[in-house]
């Protein structure tokens, strides 16, 4: 889910708000995670469209136009 996404499905008005503040601690320790690698593998040098799809590829979704598309991972 994206935070416009988010925001729009937690009935958050303002743009500005943070969007963490509504967020479940599970959500929170997954968003945590996820900035750990970006930063991570930016620092190492790789690139935006490698480290998104090494994301998609972590979380099991692939960001197509804003539309997630869920893959099932087993």
């Amino acid at each position: 889910m994206t935070a416009k996404q988010i925001r729009e499905s937690r009935n958050i008005n303002k743009k500005s708000d943070l969007t963490r503040d509504y967020l479940t601690e599970p959500e929170l320790k997954i968003v945590d995670e996820a900035e750990t690698i970006v930063t991570a593998l930016t620092a190492l040098g790789f690139k935006q469209d490698y480290i998104k799809y090494q994301l998609e590829v972590k979380y099991g979704k692939l960001l197509d136009g804003g539309n997630d598309k869920v893959l099932l991972n087993k």
